[in-house]
């Protein structure tokens, strides 16, 4: 079998998509928006937990403006409360992740849950 180094120029010829993981924490700098090819952005939830604070909402926008303005997807994590999903979307957020919709879940339980979303679908067609 022939073994193949991959860079990040292969990677996403090939369809793979970088992300940015814990934006906001002491490893993750401004300068990687720069010299890395990603295409999405996760914002770290020590920033998410205190978002109804004004300094921090204000933090956030400006990491949402600045993603933005990049063409980056910008996606929360940690979000435990309906507030924090209003005021994230609010603010500009494409997505979010956290607690607020499921805790870690085994592989057997994920399978059962989108095959009743699954299922769902076509009891609409």
């Amino acid at each position: 079998m022939q073994r193949k180094c991959w860079n990040n120029k292969d990677l996403i010829d090939n369809g793979f998509k970088i992300a940015i993981d814990d934006f906001g924490t002491g490893f993750s700098n401004v300068i990687s928006l720069i010299e890395f090819p990603i295409s999405t952005l996760k914002i770290d939830k020590s920033i998410i937990d205190n978002i109804e604070c004004e300094k921090n909402r204000i933090v956030f926008k400006s990491i949402v403006n600045l993603g933005r303005d990049l063409d980056f997807r910008i996606i929360a994590e940690g979000v435990e409360t309906k507030k924090q999903v209003d005021i994230l979307t609010e603010l500009g957020c494409n997505g979010v992740q956290g607690y607020y919709f499921y805790k870690p879940l085994p592989k057997e339980e994920i399978d059962r849950l989108l095959q009743e979303k699954k299922a769902l679908k076509c009891d609409k067609i």
